[in-house]
């Protein structure tokens, strides 16, 4: 499935894995055993940590997130795509400014979610 604006910003208020493959009109072809990954579109995007380039981009939310990975990162804020660092008890987001966001690694109650971000894909 590949998400528009409209339907990444529906997605984050109730963060639902299975929303992707309801609602997209459109989808494409992704190499992955993630059965929940999706793809979607720079546009929909506050932010896009230097992947404005991209067409999608697609996001495999049951991938483990290690430090250094690029994440698609949720807050009631919007949708942008930023670089994870994992320090001790912490957990830092960063967008291409490098403005940090930093979390409490084992706080699960935070309104931001991120998921692995495995792909860039520049449609011909």
């Amino acid at each position: 499935p590949v998400l528009d604006e409209s339907q990444v910003l529906a997605w984050g208020d109730f963060i639902d894995l299975d929303y992707p493959m309801l609602v997209a009109q459109t989808f494409e072809y992704a190499t992955t055993e993630d059965s929940n990954a999706f793809y979607i579109t720079a546009k929909a995007l506050s932010s896009c940590g230097g992947l404005e380039l991209c067409d999608l981009i697609l996001v495999e939310p049951n991938k483990e997130v290690a430090s250094g990975d690029t994440v698609f990162a949720w807050s009631p804020k919007g949708a942008s795509i930023r670089k994870i660092l994992m320090k001790d008890n912490m957990v830092i987001l960063l967008d291409e400014n490098r403005d940090p966001v930093v979390l409490a690694k084992d706080n699960t109650q935070e309104e931001w979610k991120y998921y692995r971000v495995s792909q860039c894909i520049r449609k011909l």
